[in-house]
């Protein structure tokens, strides 16, 4: 092959090298695109304190950027959100006032114009149609201690909240409440179980939806996995090494166990070869670094953080 020849061989494949590489790092640049703002509508006026922001979703953007101010963007009193969110939809509770709205697309290293609607929060004593913003702990919390802080929004209109806790739905037993404070905070006692918490406004002629969410106390210590194979003593002919045990039936909340595989009997840090966490499985395989005597045992951990003692210590030898 002649000089020319190679030269126009070499050049092709860069070429044919740069256009896949640019298929892989194309983006569609979203400059002049728009988004379609759905709700609330431009000039809305509603008693309504619950705010559900709502646009077209777009196959092109990575991100939509939201923000949202009391005033209008040409005179604002102050931000209320400004915020970067993949999902088309955003929810807000606001207190009564004008307010003004937009969002634009993001892709990459470009974003397109704004979408502006404007609305109106009017003041009304009528919270019916509204509902208090639960704050902590967060929905289907699992938590390792009884003593719970409860925290929410303050609800314009409201003077006072009802607060019910009941065993696991909204609708089983009533364990705590109907208790009434004026406060935004409570902290309450619960043993071990399921729950759902909520939270109503209230004032004189009126009140509003509950708001609910559901939570899990669990501050009971697991019982520690039972270590299967490799048995104690036993000889494993391949660096491979396949763990199994068991566990015992738990009522609380999900477990995991952490494996821990040894050169030495005492688990010292710089001896241990294996520490993983297996989440919800009773096995794990392992590849050891060479022949010899190994160590192994269990720690079982749930999902509140409640960590068992470990189990028995087992020794076994990779011998082949």
């Amino acid at each position: 092959m002649n000089k020319s020849a190679l030269y126009t061989l070499i050049f092709s494949a860069f070429v044919l090298i740069g256009i896949s590489g640019c298929e892989d790092i194309f983006e569609i640049d979203v400059t002049d695109q728009k988004v379609e703002l759905l709700s609330p509508l431009d000039e809305w006026k509603t008693p309504k304190q619950n705010m559900l922001f709502v646009w077209s979703p777009n196959i092109d953007a990575q991100k939509y950027n939201l923000q949202i101010v009391k005033g209008s963007f040409a005179e604002v009193s102050y931000y209320i959100t400004d915020t970067l969110v993949t999902l088309p939809k955003f929810e807000k509770t606001l207190t009564p006032g004008n307010f003004e709205w937009r969002v634009a697309l993001i892709n990459g290293s470009s974003k397109s114009e704004w979408s502006y609607h404007k609305f109106t929060i009017e003041e009304s004593k009528d919270i019916t149609e509204n509902e208090p913003v639960l704050l902590q702990p967060t929905n289907q919390a699992i938590i390792a201690k009884k003593d719970i802080e409860l925290k929410w929004e303050e609800l314009e209109g409201a003077s006072e909240y009802r607060i019910e806790i009941h065993k696991n739905d909204w609708n089983g037993e009533l364990v705590l409440g109907p208790k009434m404070v004026d406060e935004i905070t409570e902290t309450v006692t619960l043993s071990d179980g399921e729950y759902t918490w909520g939270v109503i406004a209230e004032n004189s002629t009126n009140k509003s939806l509950p708001a609910t969410r559901t939570l899990t106390i669990d501050t009971t210590a697991p019982a520690v996995s039972s270590t299967v194979a490799p048995a104690e003593d036993s000889d494993q002919t391949s660096l491979s090494v396949v763990f199994s045990w068991t566990r015992v039936n738990d009522t609380g909340s999900a477990l995991s166990d952490s494996i821990f595989v040894s050169k030495t009997e005492d688990f010292k840090k710089t001896s241990i070869v294996v520490n993983e966490l297996t989440d919800n499985n009773t096995g794990y395989t392992a590849a050891l670094p060479a022949k010899g005597t190994y160590y192994w045992r269990l720690k079982t951990i749930d999902k509140a953080g409640n960590m068992s003692g470990y189990s028995p210590t087992v020794k076994f030898k990779v011998n082949f």
